[in-house]
């Protein structure tokens, strides 16, 4: 079954491209669900297509976060933000990503909004990511 969704998926992509209608971003990004493997190819290919798709912004930055890529997971969390309010989970995953970018003071602002409506596990994620930033920082401080 996976394959024929892809295969469709595809075929709609192409069809869409070839009338230059719009909807490609959202079918890149379905691609992305389906062929993991390839997820940031066809998050980067939806960007492409539609620079403020909110889902392929979402879905880039995941990839960039998961790669240890945190300067451009917080720039693309942060254009999803700007397009919409994010969930308390990808909020924490833009501050956290402003922390490892070197954006402590920021990060916490961020930090500080997730703990105000999250869950325990989110709130001791939030906590402890906001105690690495001071971490950093001392750390940054130190080195100068």
């Amino acid at each position: 079954m996976p394959n024929e969704a892809v295969e469709l998926l595809l075929a709609v992509l192409r069809l869409l491209e070839a009338l230059g209608s719009e909807g490609s971003a959202e079918v890149c990004c379905r691609l992305a669900q389906v062929r993991v493997v390839e997820a940031e190819h066809w998050y980067q290919k939806a960007l492409r297509a539609d620079p403020d798709c909110v889902p392929a912004l979402l879905g880039a930055a995941d990839c960039h976060r998961k790669a240890d890529r945190h300067a451009e997971a917080a720039r693309l969390f942060q254009a999803a933000h700007e397009q919409r309010p994010l969930a308390l989970k990808q909020l924490f995953h833009l501050g956290e990503a402003l922390v490892l970018s070197g954006s402590a003071g920021e990060g916490r602002q961020i930090l500080q909004l997730v703990s105000e409506g999250a869950d325990a596990l989110l709130l001791a994620r939030a906590a402890a990511t906001t105690a690495l930033s001071h971490v950093l920082e001392q750390q940054h401080e130190f080195a100068l």
